[in-house]
This record gives structure tokens, sequence and C-alpha cells, in this order.
């Protein structure tokens, strides 16, 4: 949060504290290697389930709809994730896996349809800037509350190119996200074909 003494700016005071994992490629250009911010629903999921059960690296191995393993389960490597064509930010909301309210803090504000918007988009923000990332194509992946989200992030960054086509002089105020390319996927295969045929990418054999 921004702090103001007698009208002037004297710096910021953290209210919460957002967990995420981060899945880049090394050397990749980044104006050329897309990054997508996947997060669940809920609202009240961390990213868990997108992570290891659907675009991650490694998946968990359950079984299928209607013949479920028994714990333990496996993991095992998934040759369907998206990394292969994006690298892939997995975000954990205020409440969720291990993000939390500072200590002292109230996480209550978090918790509404605003407050979830302001703080996961601030999120992508930093992450975009401290990583350099702000050239690179961006998407965003939602499940269940998730597409709510999304298409909220999407209106947020649109609002800053052109606000009167969003909702006039308040929507000014959405964080400014630099999302170039939001989507929300129902297909992972397709849609990462999709992503890697529209940006020239080939998938590493």
């Amino acid at each position: 949060e921004e702090v103001y003494e007698d009208g002037a700016f004297t710096g910021h005071t953290p209210k919460a504290e957002l967990s995420i994992t981060a899945y880049t490629l090394d050397g990749a250009k980044p104006q050329e290697r897309p990054v997508t911010f996947a997060f669940n629903g809920g609202p009240g999921s961390s990213s868990v389930w997108l992570h290891l059960g659907l675009l991650g690296p490694r998946r968990v191995v359950m079984g299928d709809v209607g013949a479920l393993l028994p714990p333990p389960y496996a993991l095992a490597d998934n040759t369907e994730s998206l990394l292969a064509v994006s690298d892939l930010v997995f975000i954990d909301p205020v409440s969720t896996g291990w993000s939390r309210a500072v200590k002292g803090g109230k996480p209550a504000p978090y918790h509404g349809y605003q407050g979830d918007l302001d703080s996961v988009g601030e999120l992508i923000r930093l992450w975009t800037s401290r990583n350099g990332r702000w050239m690179s194509p961006k998407l965003l992946v939602g499940e269940s509350y998730g597409t709510l989200r999304a298409a909220a992030l999407d209106v947020a960054a649109l609002a800053e190119v052109a606000p009167t086509a969003v909702g006039g002089p308040a929507a000014r105020r959405a964080p400014s996200l630099g999302i170039g390319v939001p989507t929300l996927i129902g297909d992972i295969v397709t849609e990462a074909r999709a992503l890697e045929n529209s940006l020239h990418l080939r998938q590493p054999a």
C-alpha cells in the first residue's frame, strides 16, 4: 500500500505476502518467449490443481475418471505441459497456498472481488517488472472462478490502453498489468498447439 504524509509519498507498507511457483527457460529471448500466469478458482483455492494436475512439468498420477487410483499418488513427467511453449507462473491468491496477510493484517479485504483482483494484478505487474518481461507475450489461464478473475484482469489491462472503451473514467483506476494476449482455456493441448503455431515456436524433442 502506498503511504502519504502531508500529501507527500513516503514509501510502501506491505499488506500481504503472495507466493508463486515459476518455471522459466534459461537463455530465451524475453520478447519471443511467452509467459502464462495461472490460477485456480474458488475463490479460495491455491494453484496446486493447475500446477500438478494440468499445466506444470510434472503431474500427479491419479488415474482416470471412474477409475481413480488409491493414494499415495506418484509424480510423472507431464508430456502435455504448456512449458514447452511458454514460461509458467502459478499464483496463490491471499489465504491460499503460502499466501497470507502480513502479521497483524486482515485478510478479509482480499477475499472480495476487487481486493482479489487488485492483489493478483499487482503481483503480475511486480513479477513482470522484476524479471524484465514487459516485452513478452502474456497470457492468463484461469479455472472455475479463475476464469472470472482472468476476464477482469483483461478488462483492467485494457482500461489503461482505452479506458473509454471499457467503462469510462472509472476504469482508469484499474491496475496497469501490461497483459497483451489474455486467454481462458478449456483444452490445454489445443491451446498449446495454437500458441506454438501463432508464435512460430517448435516444441523441443
